[in-house]
């Protein structure tokens, strides 16, 4: 009985050192983010949340900021695009949507509507 108890001992601490040598890197923030993969994210987020996915048509782009690190999020772009609601005719909305610093969408934010459009959008 002795003897199982010490060999299980010596197989659980080789096993800890394996794993403790084997320790994953930290996370790190994504080099590179770039506004096509922004923009991508987007489309794909949208798609799957939008009720007519198909009814989805893209109006414009503002470039893709870098917030650096001094904020809850790193990157965020504003897009305006039109859709097909559940009930109604067409609607159209402008969103910000933010990401984190591995390039995930961490949320979004209407826009309110201006009545004058101080900068146009890129398409």
């Amino acid at each position: 009985m002795h003897r199982l108890a010490t060999a299980l001992l010596v197989v659980c601490l080789a096993a800890g050192v394996a794993l403790a040598a084997g320790k994953p890197k930290p996370w790190t923030p994504r080099p590179g983010f770039k506004a096509a993969q922004a923009k991508e994210q987007v489309r794909r987020f949208l798609k799957a949340r939008l009720y007519y996915p198909k009814s989805y048509r893209s109006l414009g782009w503002s470039r893709l900021v870098d917030h650096g690190g001094g904020g809850p999020y790193r990157y965020s772009i504003r897009h305006r695009y039109a859709f097909k609601p559940r009930y109604g005719g067409p609607g159209v909305a402008d969103m910000i949507f933010l990401f984190d610093p591995f390039g995930h969408i961490m949320g979004s934010e209407a826009v309110p509507p201006t009545g004058v459009q101080r900068r146009r959008l890129r398409p």
